[in-house]
């Protein structure tokens, strides 16, 4: 789905023109920094679209404005960006993309039986997720074969046979939504009034380079690892080893981007005293070693 048009503004607007069939309001497609669908979007610094855009983050971390807020890619987040939110272009993640619009994933086409069954909460549009485990493996699969399909069909069987797919494609759609909704929405970790996830939050910023186990801060904060583990997971959508993760690993990249430090200082000062385990933890991280990361940069510049 592609094409500027303009509304007026200054922000492009990307129409629901499907790039093979005008009239199918789906497209999957992989996210990758010298192809897929980031390809098809202008280059303009703020874009809007007319349809949603799902984006699973499979490798690498990065951040991307959406309503002027940043938000964070990494691996196993999950980001919807619903139609005419203003937004960065998608960055150079390694992922997948499911865009599709509000008319394809309604039910008119439906029966009363099957919209009883389908239904997604009013209100649920749009949101980050974090995803691990079970709750990872089961929407990476779902996408799998929702693509899987969407490329058999695309530009395969017409007249009824197409009729018959393009539901199929919808039946897939629906479900990988409410897989995605099974699992608690990211919130602004800044924004909880739970005083453990936010007593979490704060101690870990300013902590996560020197104290990288959840034992050490629930025993802190004067709880049961447990119990940080399920508050953190209820009200701000990350694990407590997520979001220690998470602060290392952007805390890694900053210092490998605007420092001169050897990648073995860099590990030391976000905690590793091992130049291997530190390595590994980055590539488990971000999809890539800190050597090639740095070298990455060096691309990109020249």
């Amino acid at each position: 789905m592609s094409g500027p048009t303009g509304l007026g503004t200054d922000v492009p607007t990307l129409n629901a023109t499907h790039p093979l069939r005008s009239n199918l309001g789906l497209c999957v497609a992989p996210i990758c920094a010298d192809n897929g669908c980031r390809m098809r979007c202008p280059d303009a610094e703020l874009l809007r679209a007319a349809f949603h855009i799902v984006i699973l983050c499979q490798h690498g971390i990065a951040t991307q404005v959406v309503d002027f807020r940043e938000v964070h890619h990494h691996s196993g987040s999950v980001l919807w960006i619903p139609p005419g939110t203003v937004h960065e272009r998608t960055p150079a993640i390694q992922g997948m993309a499911v865009c599709f619009t509000s008319a394809f994933l309604g039910f008119e086409q439906m029966g009363a039986a099957e919209r009883a069954g389908a239904t997604i909460p009013e209100g649920t549009m749009g949101g980050a997720w974090n995803l691990q485990g079970s709750d990872l493996d089961d929407v990476e699969a779902m996408i799998r074969v929702l693509n899987s399909e969407y490329t058999r069909l695309v530009n395969g069987p017409t007249g009824l046979g197409r009729i018959r797919g393009d539901a199929m494609l919808r039946h897939l759609l629906i479900a990988l939504v409410q897989r995605i909704h099974s699992v608690p929405r990211e919130r602004d970790v800044f924004e909880t009034t739970h005083p453990v996830a936010r007593r979490f939050v704060e101690m870990a910023e300013l902590n996560f380079c020197r104290r990288h186990t959840v034992a050490a801060y629930a025993a802190a904060l004067g709880y049961s690892a447990r119990t940080l583990q399920r508050v953190c997971y209820e009200e701000i959508g990350v694990t407590p080893r997520q979001y220690i993760d998470n602060c290392i690993a952007e805390e890694a990249e900053r210092l490998l981007t605007l420092t001169e430090l050897s990648i073995a200082a860099v590990g030391r000062s976000v905690g590793f005293n091992d130049a291997a385990n530190f390595s590994k933890f980055f590539q488990r991280q971000t999809g890539q070693t800190p050597g090639a990361f740095r070298r990455s940069l060096c691309c990109r510049n020249d």
